[in-house]
């Protein structure tokens, strides 16, 4: 097993046999050149505009936020 960081910053995972039971595979993780902001991330319905005004405040109060979700929910891009 593998991990790796390509120089535009995407993430490259390899593993074989024995540790992978499925053969060979190899996964990237490419991200995007633009960050995500609230507005975007509301006009994607990703975030309604009042959930975006909630976490706009908690953040500018220093409040603790837990981010939470499975495997490729997006609490890294987030």
């Amino acid at each position: 097993m593998v991990d790796a960081r390509l120089p535009d910053g995407s993430r490259v995972n390899a593993i074989i046999p024995p540790l992978s039971l499925i053969g060979p595979v190899i996964t990237i993780r490419k991200f995007s050149k633009q960050r995500f902001n609230l507005q975007r991330l509301v006009d994607y319905n990703s975030l309604s505009s009042d959930m975006a005004a909630f976490l706009e405040i908690c953040v500018q109060h220093r409040k603790n936020i837990v981010v939470a979700g499975g495997t490729g929910s997006g609490k890294t891009t987030f």
